[in-house]
Order: C-alpha cells, then structure tokens, then sequence
C-alpha cells in the first residue's frame, strides 16, 4: 500500500479553470493540481517546486517521498522535469474573469490577463475596484479625484477638491464687499479693483497732508473738491506762512549757533594765549631759580669751609659758566619755544579759520537746500492751485456746456411742439373753411331752388311775389347772421 501523502500547508499548483479534464501524470503529488513548476525525485514521483520544497523542510533532517515515503535529499535527489513543465504550460485554460470568453494555452495567460477588459482592478486614484473596460468611463467622468481644469485659474485640481479651491482661487469671481458696490472681480484682482477703481471706497482728501480731514467715496471726491476749494486754497497759504516761517526759525538759529561757535573759538583762544603766557614766565624764570639755589648753595659751602675758598672760587667760576650756559641754552629753547608756539597758533588759528569757513559754508548749503526746498514747494503748492483752478474751470465750462445744450434741447422741442400745433390748428382751420364753403354752396343752391319755386309762383299771384320777397329779405338777412362767425 502506499502511504498517506500529506497536505501542504497552502497549494501551489495552477488553480486555473482548464478547457479539458487534467491527466494525473501531470499534477502533482502533494497539491492534486496540474504542477507548478514540475520536480522529479529520484523514485520517479512529481511534484510542485514549492510543494516538494516545503514538505522537505517540514521533514528535516530525514527527509522522505510524501508517496512512498522513501528517502529523498533536498539537494540531491529532486530535479526539475521541463519536459513535462511545456506540457502543462501548452495546455488549454480559461480566462476566468466573469464575462471573458478567452480561452488558449497556459503560458498566454499572464500576457492576456496584462490587457483583460473583464479583470477587475483598482482605479489609480480613488482605488474603487472595476473591470478594465469601464476604468477609462470612470476616470473621465465618474472618479472624484480626477483631474479637472478650473475654469477661473486654469490649474489642474481633482474633482473632490475643486469647491475648496474655489474658496482660495485667486481667479475666482467674487463681489466687492464694499457697500453699494455691484463690481465683480476676481479674487486675485479684488484689492486692486478697492485701491485703484471702486467708486465706493473711502479716500483721504488730496489735500489730507494741507490738514483736511475728510474721506469721502472715490465718486465724491470730485465734488468735494470743487465745493471746498477755497478751504484748500486756505490751507494752501496757512502751509506756505508756516514754511515760511520755519525758514525764518531756521535762518535764526543758524545765526545763533554761528554766534555761538565764534564765542566758542574766542574762549578757546584766550585760553590757549594765557597758557602759553603762563608758559613763557615759568621758563623765563626757572633759570633765574637755578641761579638763586646754587649762590644759596655755594654761600653755605663757603660757610661751612672758610679755608676752601680758592676751591670755591672756582667752582663759583664753573658755576657761573655753567649758568651762563644754561641761561643762553634756556634763552635760545625759549625762543624756539615762542617760534613753535607762533607756529601752532598759526596752524589752531588756520584750522579754526577753516572750521569756521567750514561751518558758514554747510550753513549756506543748508540755507540754500532750505530756500530751494521752500522755493519747490511753494512752486508745487502754485502747480498744484494752478491745476486745481484749471480743473474748475474746466468742470464749470463743462457744466455750463451742458446747460446750454441742455436749454438748446429744450428750445428745439419747444419750437417742434409749436410748429406741431400751428400745423394742425392750421390743418383744422383748413377743415373748417371747407366745410364752411360746402354749407354756403348748399345755401346758395337751396336759395337758388326757392327763388325759382317763388318766381314760378309769383307769375300766378301778386300775393305771393309778397310773400316771395318777404322770404327773401329774410334769407338775406339769415345768410348775414350765418357768415358773421367764421368772419
């Protein structure tokens, strides 16, 4: 009997569906699957490469065949069988994706399954799971984080995401927030819209540096400027006074800080003389000094040693000529003394000099760069009022343009009105005459009938050429009151 072969702990053979019915040659002897890499051991059984391989290793050190339980080495006594590893690849396999009918040899699977439209996969971005087929349907139209162009920034954002970017795209259009505004504008450009171009944002008066405090919108700020001109003129000439003024202020204390400094190198000056005085009389007198305690000295000498006066005699000589020596040494440092002092007074004085002339020529170019700057803003402030009257002038010449074509207009319509009715009244007057002279040619051929009924009468009777004429005179006199109204 041959012995239990043992289950693996997990198949490795093919599981795929096979067209036809798989000969036992060709599967395995553990997994009872069409071999997976096809082994052979030395007793002549097959079996899977990972099948053969793990109960091997389950088994160490004493290894055996799981069929007849035989003494098998790993790594001597199991080869590959390629012959039969062709034959399983060349059978016939079905796809087995639900709805595929492809059906060919095994070794084509993994290339068809590479392109099945019926395998079921993974969309790349969302990770929905489909089949091939629809992923392209799904990532054009159904996938939230497929990629769409905003239409405000053209940048690319997924689909979930684009109302978020919506919130913060610089190209987004959004309403001005300023009050009674109706502008849209994109975000990215909504700040310079305020800045530069929005009728209802608050702007200081150009005349906000001058001491006028008022805002005003940008609409009004024209007619803030034409009804308040003479305050800016005002504040204008206060600005210019004030200008002047600090010129003045500054030109005062320029000269006072001259005056200052002058008194300054003055006290320096005296100092400096009086030290160099004090310095000439201590030199003058230090030899005098000397003199005086070496005869002090030599006097005591000759007190204390009567019989040395020869000695002392000529010491006194030394004494003397040494003295005399220092004397036209010290006489002559003396005036070497006064020469470089003269000297340095020269130079201090120069030096002061120059500072001096240093100091008048920054307070110049100061005064100077003083009186240009007031001469350039005051000619400013002229431009600036000159510019402003043009401006009113210019405003008042287009208003009173207006009015006048406004009044012209007005005396057109007027004239057309009144050439309107003096053509219909004389239309109707028209009108009237017409019928006034139908009504007196009907008159006229009514008493034209009568007289003729009245004559044709009157050849019958006296009293009715009576009464003819009776008539007649009252026609006539009918007729006159007919005529007097449109007379």
């Amino acid at each position: 009997m041959m012995a239990e072969v043992p289950e693996p702990c997990s198949p490795f053979g093919y599981k795929d569906e096979f067209v036809n019915p798989v000969n036992e040659d060709m599967q395995c002897g553990i997994c009872h699957l069409p071999m997976k890499e096809p082994m052979i051991t030395r007793c002549g059984h097959h079996f899977c490469q990972e099948c053969i391989k793990e109960h091997l290793q389950r088994e160490e050190p004493h290894g055996f065949c799981p069929v007849d339980r035989e003494a098998v080495d790993q790594y001597k006594d199991i080869f590959p069988n390629k012959d039969k590893e062709r034959k399983i690849l060349a059978l016939a396999v079905r796809c087995g994706n639900e709805g595929c009918q492809w059906a060919d040899e095994l070794r084509l699977k993994e290339i068809h399954l590479g392109d099945c439209p019926f395998k079921v996969i993974p969309c790349p971005l969302c990770k929905v799971t489909m089949v091939r087929r629809d992923l392209d349907a799904h990532s054009s139209t159904q996938c939230p984080w497929r990629k769409l162009r905003c239409d405000h920034c053209q940048g690319q954002y997924p689909d979930c995401q684009m109302e978020e970017h919506h919130e913060s795209c610089d190209g987004y259009p959004v309403h001005c927030d300023h009050e009674g505004c109706t502008a849209i504008a994109s975000r990215g450009m909504l700040q310079d819209h305020k800045d530069n171009y929005c009728a209802k944002t608050k702007l200081p008066c150009y005349f906000a540096q001058l001491g006028c405090q008022k805002e005003v919108l940008r609409e009004n700020l024209e007619t803030h400027l034409l009804s308040t001109h003479k305050e800016h003129i005002h504040l204008l000439l206060n600005e210019i006074d004030l200008l002047k003024r600090s010129n003045l202020a500054l030109k005062e204390e320029g000269k006072a800080k001259i005056q200052q400094i002058e008194r300054t190198l003055k006290i320096l000056m005296d100092e400096k003389e009086h030290a160099r005085k004090v310095q000439m009389e201590e030199k003058e007198q230090a030899p005098k000094i000397q003199m005086e305690e070496k005869e002090h000295a030599r006097k005591e000498d000759a007190s204390r040693q009567p019989d040395k006066k020869e000695k002392c005699f000529k010491y006194a000589l030394i004494a003397f000529f040494i003295v005399v020596a220092l004397f036209v040494i010290s006489f002559c440092q003396s005036r070497e003394l006064k020469r470089q002092i003269n000297e340095k007074e020269q130079a201090s004085n120069g030096k002061m000099d120059e500072e001096v002339r240093a100091l008048n020529g920054k307070i110049d170019e100061k005064e100077q760069a003083l009186n240009g700057k007031m001469d350039e803003e005051v000619q400013a402030l002229k431009i600036q009022t000159s510019e402003i009257r043009e401006e009113l002038k210019r405003l008042m010449d287009e208003k009173e343009k207006a009015l006048k074509g406004q009044m012209d207009e007005r005396e057109n319509s007027l004239i057309s009105k009144e050439q309107a009715l003096n053509e219909k009244i004389d239309e109707k007057i028209q009108a009237l005459t017409k019928k006034i002279d139908k009504l007196e040619e009907a008159l006229e051929r009514k008493i034209d009938e009568s007289k003729q009924t009245l004559r044709k009468e009157l050849n019958n009777s006296s009293l009715i050429s009576v009464g003819v004429a009776a008539v007649s005179i009252l026609i006539s006199f009918g007729l006159k009151h007919i005529s007097i109204p449109f007379n």
